[in-house]
């Protein structure tokens, strides 16, 4: 087995073990939240998914869906990175945007692509406008 192909067989392995192991560190946030591994084979896998380009990361398109075909991809680690549910202490229900109790406003934030460094899209007390800051952010993302 070349080097590559051991590569893939961990991240089968790993991506699988999440899902159906309870006793996985992260089962809580694949398999314990429903998430299903649906590949039947790492053959299966292979096939579907290809050559895994140079430092590129397995990611679901859909992080709610479940590992499938069609729902899989090869994407760079800052791609996987924006892929990401919201996270359960977001009091806006947008992702990227939060109430800070302590100035009593709203942020919004993003983390540029070009160097990781967080910057803040708007900070004031109009929650709408937060929201459309984030949003307009992520629209130029998807255009770029």
């Amino acid at each position: 087995m070349t080097t590559e192909e051991q590569q893939l067989y961990w991240i089968y392995h790993e991506a699988k073990r999440r899902c159906v192991n309870p006793k996985h560190k992260r089962y809580k946030d694949y398999g314990g939240r429903g998430i299903l591994f649906c590949f039947a084979s790492f053959n299966q896998f292979i096939e579907h998914m290809g050559t895994r380009p140079n430092d590129f990361e397995l990611d679901r398109i859909d992080n709610d869906g479940n590992y499938e075909m069609g729902n899989c991809r090869w994407v760079d680690f800052s791609t996987q990175q924006k892929n990401k549910r919201t996270y359960k202490n977001n009091t806006s229900g947008v992702k990227g945007v939060n109430y800070v109790a302590s100035i009593g406003k709203w942020v919004a934030r993003c983390n540029e692509q070009s160097n990781g460094k967080r910057r803040y899209l708007y900070v004031g007390k109009d929650f709408f406008k937060a929201c459309s800051a984030r949003w307009s952010w992520e629209d130029n993302q998807c255009s770029i």
